[in-house]
């Protein structure tokens, strides 16, 4: 009989085979988010390079994903206020729900062509006593709408902002729609760094 404490993991033969692969050439970084946002453990990596680079280390943040778990989000997104490095984003695709909070936090972001974005309510599954579950919800629901204001702030107007956390809506953005939107976000930025 064989005790199975953790799923046996296949040997990586290859870095493209990691969840999140990681390539460095000279003094950058680059980290593909390719995939849904998963389990916090698979950024681990990610967090400690974001944590641990220098200040004329530059990480590429290559995003195209439907989203996924915000914690695992906001796990990469602390990581990425902390880290004394450049952070440019590029988006070559679609960056969806938790993809695009993490966008939100590069100091640079490129738009590829024909790139969507998705800012939509969080999503989730409850599992407890109802009473559990409604204060679950009871809790979270005010927690989002901070975060939503917080994390789109500048990018969103608060019409949306309001549409996303209060209504359930889904706002969806084109590459033309991206670019402008982060212009401005970088504009209000620059201001507040003045005042």
């Amino acid at each position: 009989m064989k005790l199975v404490l953790e799923p046996e993991r296949p040997e990586i033969d290859s870095i493209w085979e990691e969840y999140v692969p990681i390539l460095q050439k000279d003094n950058n970084y680059y980290i593909h988010l390719t995939e849904e946002i998963v389990s916090p453990s698979e950024y681990n990596k990610t967090c400690y390079l974001l944590e641990n680079a220098l200040e004329t280390d530059v990480v590429h943040l290559l995003i195209n994903s439907p989203g996924g778990l915000s914690d695992s989000a906001f796990m990469v997104i602390n990581s990425m206020i902390n880290s004394k490095a450049k952070i440019i984003g590029r988006i070559t695709g679609n960056a969806s729900s938790a993809a695009t909070m993490i966008a939100m936090y590069c100091d640079e972001l490129i738009v590829g062509r024909f790139s969507t974005m998705m800012c939509h309510n969080y999503n989730h599954g409850a599992q407890g006593t109802g009473n559990q579950v409604k204060t679950y919800v009871d809790f979270i629901d005010p927690e989002f709408t901070k975060v939503v204001k917080e994390v789109y702030k500048d990018f969103l107007t608060p019409a949306e902002m309001k549409r996303v956390s209060s209504n359930d809506k889904e706002i969806w953005l084109n590459e033309q729609d991206i670019r402008a939107r982060w212009d401005n976000k970088l504009a209000k930025r620059a201001i507040d760094k003045v005042v």
